[in-house]
């Protein structure tokens, strides 16, 4: 019998059932021979998403999310208001300012006067010039220019001013203005470039027989050649799998990732949030926190969280419906899974967050 039967959390929709083999190598019908990552009970239940949020008195900045007024950043210069949970500053273009948090969305204070921040396409000193969503960047050749995230293509060489690369790593990392979302350090400069990517894709790709087995990826880090794939390899670890399979981490560049990403990415173009939202705790864009409810960002924070850890990502793939409706259900609350996850319906106790399907 699992861990967990009898004494599961109350918020649990099902309880896991007796000699449930979810993956092979783990020996559910064994539970003292189990991962603690993986049993069943409270100990395991992941933490909730959309995370719970509570603004904090004067932190929200225009554009904010807010519950009543006293949530807003107010000062002489700025006589914010909450309406509709939104914060509204009370400050215009050339208003007067002493700081940034006392003017509107898309402007800053500069020189005592709220002023408009400049578009994409504009040349800039630096990001703090740019508008929400656009970065200070400085492509061979060119003036720097406020850029637009994810709007530079694959082989695309710029810097940040004011901001050295030169040997920096071997792997791609994370970047705002690339259009795959990933960057590589050459030289003095970056270059967009495509993310790891498994080497076979859909969960059958990612599956191996047992936990410890090499899983095999595409990563792009050659030094000379943006597009040369370069093989390298990771390990399978085991999960709530109804097939008995071990499965392999989640890469960036894998469809399902890409897929996610590129439908968010789209959604969150329409957001009108402040430069400063989120950098104070207490401070969250109201479009960004009303649409966290949404499907589309909620499969985004699932693949992020199965491309950051694979542990994760084996406890995710191929959920049996068990585990999907109890220690695995705030990864697939309120909506089924893909085709290519599908475990069957299950119902989601009430007193979890409901997801708004588009």
């Amino acid at each position: 019998m699992l861990k967990g039967d009898g004494d599961s959390p109350p918020y649990s929709a099902q309880k896991c059932s007796d000699n449930k083999q979810f993956c092979q190598a783990w020996k559910w019908n064994t539970p003292a021979d189990s991962q603690d990552v993986a049993e069943c009970g409270t100990d395991a239940y992941p933490v909730a998403y959309p995370p719970p949020f509570t603004p904090v008195a004067g932190a929200g900045v225009d554009g904010d999310y807010c519950e009543a007024v006293e949530n807003c950043y107010t000062s002489a210069e700025n006589a914010a208001t909450c309406t509709s949970n939104v914060c509204k500053a009370s400050t215009k273009d050339q208003d007067a300012c002493k700081v940034e948090e006392d003017c509107p969305v898309d402007y800053q204070c500069t020189k005592s006067k709220c002023t408009a921040l400049k578009k994409s396409g504009e040349t800039c000193a630096d990001s703090g010039d740019c508008g929400f969503k656009t970065l200070c960047v400085k492509k061979d050749g060119e003036d720097p220019k406020c850029t637009e995230y994810n709007s530079l293509a694959n082989g695309a060489l710029f810097t940040l001013p004011a901001q050295l690369h030169e040997n920096l790593g071997v792997e791609p990392t994370t970047s705002d203005v690339c259009s795959s979302g990933y960057q590589f350090t050459v030289g003095k400069n970056l270059e967009c470039r495509n993310p790891n990517r498994s080497k076979v894709q859909g969960l059958k790709g990612r599956s191996t027989d047992e936990a410890g087995q090499t899983c095999e990826y595409i990563t792009y880090n050659d030094p000379s050649n943006y597009t040369l794939e370069v093989n390298a390899t990771s390990t399978s670890y085991c999960g709530f799998n109804k097939d008995s399979k071990a499965y392999c981490q989640m890469q960036e560049g894998d469809d399902e990732y890409v897929s996610a990403r590129k439908k968010y990415m789209e959604k969150e173009k329409d957001f009108k949030c402040h430069k400063l939202s989120g950098k104070k705790d207490g401070s969250t864009c109201a479009d960004k926190y009303k649409f966290m409810s949404n499907k589309i960002a909620f499969d985004y924070e699932r693949v992020k969280k199965s491309a950051k850890d694979g542990q994760t990502a084996a406890n995710v793939a191929n959920n049996d419906e068990c585990a999907a409706g109890t220690v695995m259900s705030n990864f697939w609350q309120g909506h089924s899974p893909d085709s290519a996850l599908t475990y069957g319906a299950f119902g989601v106790c009430a007193s979890l967050i409901a997801f708004v399907l588009l």
